[in-house]
């Protein structure tokens, strides 16, 4: 229920909703019988109790929307995925998944197409636009990653990286530094760091950052840092998405 569109779900609500009144409607007399109501409570006693379940029936759905919201994809891209035809016997095709947006939308994802039986293809990824902060097109994943087979196949296929501005370079040196300092200065951690297993603290990060006479700070989440836009890219992201709106519309 959670997956349906927004009409679905309350057209299923509403047949639900429906069945609780034909029920407590075919009951009532039953009910009556049991209290030993007659006359105009007889009557009375399937309109209280229709309106008593449709009460009890509005608030639980109430209570099921906002804990179980429909899920909503996240709109990584303005770009599409390729198109996947297939005309064949225990055959497949999926089209590639379309590029991350940044500055620019992501490309779109290559198409696939099986004639044949017993074959299965699937598209490459759209490029993946350069980001705010300076950093360039990540590297598309290869289908092989994509399918999830082995490591060994995971290089074939794949798009390359977009190149990064100059001044994402200079940071990401600095940032490499102090890494290395870091390491130096706390030796008993640095195995833990080299493993991937932690990370030099934002803390020391931003503190160097400061003694080197640097504007910018970095912020952490769970996949490593994030560092600020550049004034221009973030211009540029602007501008983009200020484009890209006016051709929706």
């Amino acid at each position: 229920m959670i997956q349906l569109t927004d009409v679905n779900r309350l057209f299923l609500l509403g047949v639900l909703g429906l069945g609780v009144f034909i029920i407590l409607w075919e009951l009532a007399p039953y009910i009556a019988n049991a209290l030993g109501a007659s006359g105009k409570d007889r009557t009375l006693l399937p309109i209280f109790g229709m309106i008593f379940a449709a009460v009890i029936f509005g608030v639980s759905a109430v209570w099921y929307f906002i804990e179980h919201p429909k899920v909503v994809p996240s709109p990584t891209s303005d770009g599409r995925g390729g198109d996947a035809t297939v005309a064949g016997n225990r055959s497949g095709a999926v089209g590639g998944n379309a590029g991350e947006s940044g500055l620019f939308p992501g490309g779109r994802g290559g198409d696939a197409h099986v004639k044949g039986d017993d074959s299965y293809a699937r598209g490459g990824d759209g490029g993946n636009a350069p980001q705010p902060d300076g950093r360039g097109g990540k590297r598309t994943k290869s289908p092989g990653e994509r399918e999830n087979l082995s490591t060994t196949m995971w290089p074939y296929g794949y798009g390359g990286r977009g190149a990064n501005d100059p001044e994402y370079d200079r940071r990401i040196q600095l940032l490499t530094q102090f890494r290395d300092e870091y390491m130096k200065a706390f030796p008993d951690d640095a195995l833990f760091v080299k493993a991937g297993v932690d990370q030099v603290p934002v803390a020391w990060v931003n503190k160097r950052l400061e003694e080197t006479g640097e504007t910018w700070r970095v912020d952490i989440a769970e996949g490593g840092y994030i560092l600020p836009p550049l004034p221009r890219q973030e211009k540029r992201s602007l501008d983009s998405q200020e484009a890209t709106q006016r051709e929706k519309d």
